[in-house]
């Protein structure tokens, strides 16, 4: 590629390619790096970062899913956008690591970005809602059933007693000082669409705010229309959204590879 243009590949980032990536997401669309941060440990992360006259004008980041089959993210400073940089880091990508599937997460969906998925044959598999909750004003809740004790310093799971019953669970994940991200909140079958979820999410609300927490936030899949209804129902408004397409690639007996639609079913 000439002296000018560079592709560095790292799995363990240096403290100097942290900078680099930061400074390619200055200016990028908020939406876009919605949790996103580096250094962004990830032991199955692959990151390939595009230098343009030793300056850093691209990355591509692959997130290991299972076998072959990776998440894409991939961001381009604005100061070097329309120049073809993230096909050609896909392209030096596909070369260096085998790659059967790729999933592609977009917060927008763009006239350009609508003709990037076209150009790969990815197909729509589904939409992840952002929720937030401010914590500030919660009406009374009685303490109907019993909740472990949170743990503020560490991600974990709790569960959900009602006498000598385990009826539900969930996890906790602290963000900052203010703000809690809720995840994996099941309800054990039994005991659905009997309001008690609802009850079950209200005491868990008023928990996070007696611990010192103004605002909530979780992710739900737009598919899963009784969770939705459930959030919303506790004044949960959306965010962000999350937007996944899909592409399969096909490898030919050279190793060279080709993207064609994925079915999804």
């Amino acid at each position: 590629q000439g002296d000018k243009t560079m592709i560095i590949t790292a799995t363990s980032l240096t403290p100097n390619q942290c900078k680099d990536i930061q400074s390619i997401l200055q200016g990028i669309d908020p939406l876009a790096l919605h949790g996103l941060d580096y250094p962004f440990f990830d032991e199955d992360a692959l990151h390939f970062i595009y230098y343009q006259d030793l300056l850093p004008a691209a990355v591509l980041v692959l997130l290991h899913i299972k076998n072959q089959s990776f998440e894409v993210l991939a961001f381009t400073h604005k100061n070097f956008e329309n120049r073809g940089y993230f096909q050609a880091l896909l392209s030096h990508a596909k070369k260096k690591h085998p790659l059967d599937q790729l999933t592609w997460i977009l917060a927008k969906i763009s006239p350009k970005t609508k003709h990037l998925l076209k150009k790969f044959s990815a197909q729509y598999l589904d939409t992840e809602y952002t929720m937030e909750r401010s914590l500030s004003s919660l009406p009374n809740q009685p303490s109907t059933y019993h909740l472990l004790p949170f743990d503020d310093r560490v991600d974990k799971f709790y569960e959900v007693w009602d006498k000598e019953k385990f009826i539900a669970q969930y996890g906790l994940f602290p963000l900052s000082q203010n703000h809690c991200f809720f995840y994996d909140f099941f309800v054990f079958p039994e005991y659905r669409h009997r309001g008690i979820g609802q009850n079950i999410l209200a005491q868990i609300l008023k928990k996070m705010q007696e611990a010192g927490f103004t605002h909530i936030l979780l992710h739900v899949s737009q598919s899963n229309e009784i969770a939705c209804h459930l959030y919303l129902k506790q004044h949960f408004v959306i965010s962000t959204s999350l937007h996944y397409y899909v592409s399969k690639i096909e490898r030919t007996a050279d190793q060279t590879s080709t993207i064609t639609p994925n079915t999804i079913r």
